[in-house]
């Protein structure tokens, strides 16, 4: 079965240009890169497709995948500037930093096994309609050992949270106001320009606990709801065709497809209703609709991507919280999505250059929230 770690809102910074070290989690601020030479990070990877505005950091999570190799972050960005920019995909952006390793010390991938899409190739959904908490083969044990191992390592030194941000009940300093203009950090010989800074708290993790009973009951309960509404329309329908009952049958079943899947979103988010993330490398993501299109190959080497992370919705909350400068406040308004989805290289790109960094571009899937259907009987009228 494949483990879950949630993203749960720390501390705040005492301020969101507070500088601290890739090894850091957080939600927010300025980007912590490692010491990258000046030829690694482009420019125009930090730039909005959309606009061509400087991207904010939203998310920096340090995510080690083996104990082989501690040095790697994942880094989101989103653009604030333009109103559209906030739903769509192109105004989003996935990098993997990490270190590059040797052929003969590559990463081993034996014991943290990668659900890939080509794994279920008799499914027709590339991510099986089936319930998530049924995925096997994923070692989460060794990805827990490998991760605290690696921050004990290497994060003695990172920084400290302040203050839990919980909406009004937090007792901690929120941050400064963050105008909508540029910033910039130099780490070593990188100089990097981003977007506007966003408020920033640090992020703690704990292993999500779901009852598998808990998850079926929905599907069970919504199921026996939507039965009877069926039964029910039937007999006020009797006298239609039997092709206009196909075609009706064939909405409906959508449908109801469409609002468990809500359902069973809204359960897992309602039971931990401030996880700013959730993390299952190679695992499959909680979706909250069933439109998702297969992402894409890897554009640096062509292998296939699998999904790592996703970040969610009460994130939004918090950042809207803090913030006090009127313009970032209504940009944030345009977030009006439900969760992104963060997809990876299976192969890590780890070997696919020479050189000691290696920044590979992910994707990312943008789901937003659709009306359930619960007039079930208007699909038989």
């Amino acid at each position: 079965m494949v483990g879950i770690l949630l993203g749960l809102p720390g501390q705040w910074a005492e301020d969101e240009l507070e500088s601290s070290d890739h090894y850091t989690t957080k939600i927010g601020g300025l980007p912590d890169w490692p010491p990258l030479p000046d030829d690694v990070m482009r420019a125009e990877l930090l730039n909005c497709t959309s606009c061509g505005s400087k991207l904010s950091l939203v998310a920096q999570v340090y995510a080690p995948i083996s104990t082989e190799n501690s040095e790697r972050t994942l880094y989101i960005f989103g653009c604030l500037m333009m109103p559209k920019c906030g739903a769509s995909e192109q105004s989003w952006r996935a990098l993997s930093v990490q270190k590059a390793v040797k052929e003969k010390e590559s990463i081993e991938t034996e014991d943290l096994p990668v659900a890939s899409p080509k794994d279920t190739p008799s499914k027709p959904h590339w991510l099986d309609d089936g319930d998530d908490d049924d995925d096997e083969d994923f070692d989460f044990e060794s990805l827990a050992k490998a991760i605290a191992e690696a921050a004990t390592t290497v994060a003695s030194n990172s920084k400290k949270p302040k203050s839990k941000p919980s909406g009004s009940t937090s007792t901690g300093t929120k941050a400064k106001p963050s105008p909508l203009k540029s910033e910039t950090r130099v780490v070593d010989q990188v100089k990097v320009e981003t977007g506007a800074v966003l408020p920033c708290f640090y992020i703690y993790t704990k292993e999500e606990k779901v009852s598998i009973k808990d998850v079926d009951r929905v599907s069970v309960s919504y199921s026996s709801m939507s039965i009877k509404d069926k039964e029910t329309s039937e007999k006020k329908d009797e006298s239609e065709a039997e092709e206009a009952w196909e075609d009706e049958k064939y909405e409906y079943d959508k449908a109801l497809n469409a609002d468990r899947t809500y359902l069973k979103f809204q359960k897992r988010l309602d039971a931990n209703s401030e996880q700013c993330f959730r993390y299952s490398y190679g695992g499959k993501p909680l979706l909250a609709t069933e439109d998702l299109k297969s992402p894409e190959k890897c554009r640096r080497c062509d292998s296939p991507m699998v999904f790592e992370m996703q970040l969610m919705s009460p994130l939004i909350y918090f950042l809207h919280e803090a913030v006090v400068d009127e313009g970032l406040k209504q940009s944030l308004d345009n977030w009006d999505w439900m969760t992104l989805i963060v997809y990876t290289c299976s192969k890590s790109c780890a070997t696919s250059v020479t050189g000691d960094w290696i920044v590979a571009e992910g994707c990312i899937a943008v789901q937003k929230e659709k009306p359930m259907n619960l007039d079930h009987a208007s699909f038989f009228k």
